[in-house]
């Protein structure tokens, strides 16, 4: 799971930070620190996403808020957590629908029950995965999912139980999907870790009998989330 903390005071990200770390014994947590609004932007615009995001209301140029606007038009389902010396700016971060807030100088143990509750939610929505057809919702256990694969512009969807086809992009999918199961492959394919059966250089063979190819933008980033996978496994 993503976690991305903006704060332009270094002291009070570093906190925020090293409390989010110590959350990796529910699920495993990559953390990234931004000390400007435009920086964090710029990191989103360039393809990456995080689940979660500890924003600092006051900071200069963007702040808290125009933050959360503009993560909100590229993931409306992101979870946005707001940092502030202020308790007046509270009616405003739950208009951009904030999950939580946070009074800079309150105590450790309660900036981690905040976002350990945020871990849980995150973890809890991700273990379905739901697609709109035809104006109708339908959801489906996450591991149940084998793979998906882009097609013009729409995503096929092989589950345990058959496929199914619904209009979509890889990139809206891959963020409702649990970023530790499910991996991309290839600018079409993301894949089910669980069903990796066979893997070969940048060939892999799934249980289900599908033989994929892995691009070479994706293989590095792959193999990362695989091992971790299969290290995760052998710990249970």
């Amino acid at each position: 799971m993503k976690i991305a903390v903006c704060d332009d005071d270094s002291r009070m990200a570093a906190e925020v930070e090293e409390i989010a770390g110590r959350c990796g014994d529910i699920i495993d947590v990559e953390t990234e620190v931004f000390d400007s609004g435009a920086s964090l932007l710029r990191d989103i615009e360039k393809g990456d996403s995080y689940q979660i995001y500890l924003l600092d209301v006051m900071m200069p140029g963007m702040d808290g808020f125009d933050i959360a606007e503009a993560i909100r038009k590229k993931d409306d389902s992101a979870v946005i957590i707001f940092i502030t010396s202020n308790k007046e700016m509270m009616q405003k971060a739950f208009d951009v629908r904030a999950f939580n807030y946070l009074i800079k100088g309150s105590d450790p143990a309660k900036i981690e029950e905040v976002i350990r509750r945020a871990i849980s939610y995150v973890s809890d929505r991700m273990s379905y995965f739901s697609y709109q057809k035809s104006n109708e919702r339908y959801m489906v256990r996450s591991g149940e999912v084998i793979y998906l694969e882009s097609r013009l512009r729409k995503i096929r969807i092989i589950t345990k139980d058959g496929e199914d086809e619904f209009y979509d992009t890889m990139e809206n999918v891959l963020k409702r999907l649990n970023p530790e199961m499910f991996a991309r492959i290839h600018k079409s394919f993301i894949v089910n870790l669980e069903y990796v059966g066979k893997l070969s250089g940048s060939e892999l063979s799934l249980n289900d009998g599908t033989t994929l190819g892995i691009t070479a933008n994706f293989q590095s980033e792959f193999n990362t989330k695989y091992r971790n996978f299969v290290i995760r496994q052998m710990e249970k």
